[in-house]
């Protein structure tokens, strides 16, 4: 075994001997990978920030008691409101216009 360690013992192998082998990567798999994770991460970035865009509005909505769409008190008698009396509110008011 420690005959295999030896450099003298090394078998040099070609770029294109590398064809014939399976697996493994090349620097195209690389740059399309990095591509493919940059999307990917931009797309959750995109998707957080929406996120927290609709989380926003949802606390904005509870606070006053306001829909955002059509303006109108959520509980009529009430300065705030739960985030379920906001989603029952989408639901009965607005269902159709989404």
């Amino acid at each position: 075994m420690a005959e295999n360690k030896k450099i003298e013992n090394a078998k040099k192998i070609e770029d294109g001997d590398l064809e014939k082998v399976s697996g493994g990567i090349t620097s195209e798999d690389v740059k399309e990978a990095g591509k493919d994770i940059n999307e990917a991460l931009m797309s959750i970035a995109n998707f957080f920030e929406k996120f927290g865009d609709l989380i926003q509005l949802i606390k904005t909505a509870t606070e006053t008691n306001t829909c955002p769409i059509c303006k109108q008190r959520i509980l009529p008698q009430a300065e705030q409101c739960e985030p379920m009396d906001f989603v029952r509110h989408i639901q009965a008011a607005h269902a159709n216009d989404l």
